[in-house]
């Protein structure tokens, strides 16, 4: 359950120099990104937030508060990461797991029960990511004219 893949990009026109960027992006992240590269609209009611200031040396505008993962639903774990933390929720039997992240970058140690504040703000961040997001209004089109 691992979540430290590295993406390797190169951006329209390159880099001055190549650099390394600690934030972290998921898969929903490119849409918008390539979007926003595009000069295009993205679509409003996704998960993604575009990462192209990064790719351009500049602070990202809007980090997200928290990244989620779920398995399926044959082994459904959950995992919530945010800031220096990631939580892990092998099942919903189970007891929390959680990393110190930035102490532990290979997640070798499981530091949940000396931090039961961080333990409940992870269960916040879950909550919020079990929540779907609202389905689009489908648009009624006008049949065509019978003529």
């Amino acid at each position: 359950r691992r979540l430290r893949v590295p993406l390797l990009i190169r951006p329209p026109g390159g880099l001055d120099a190549p650099a390394a960027v600690a934030d972290a992006v998921a898969a929903w992240d490119l849409l918008p990104t390539f979007a926003e590269l595009a000069r295009t609209a993205s679509p409003r009611r996704i998960d993604g937030r575009s990462f192209a200031p990064l790719l351009q040396g500049k602070p990202r505008r809007r980090i997200p508060e928290a990244l989620y993962w779920r398995g399926p639903d044959s082994a459904p774990w959950e995992v919530v990461r945010f800031g220096r933390w990631k939580a892990i929720l092998p099942h919903r039997e189970a007891p929390w797991i959680l990393h110190d992240l930035e102490a532990d970058p290979m997640e070798g140690s499981d530091v949940a029960s000396g931090h039961p504040d961080v333990l409940e703000e992870a269960r916040r961040h879950l909550q919020t990511a079990r929540e779907p997001l609202p389905l689009p209004t489908p648009k009624t089109l006008p049949l065509p004219s019978g003529g």
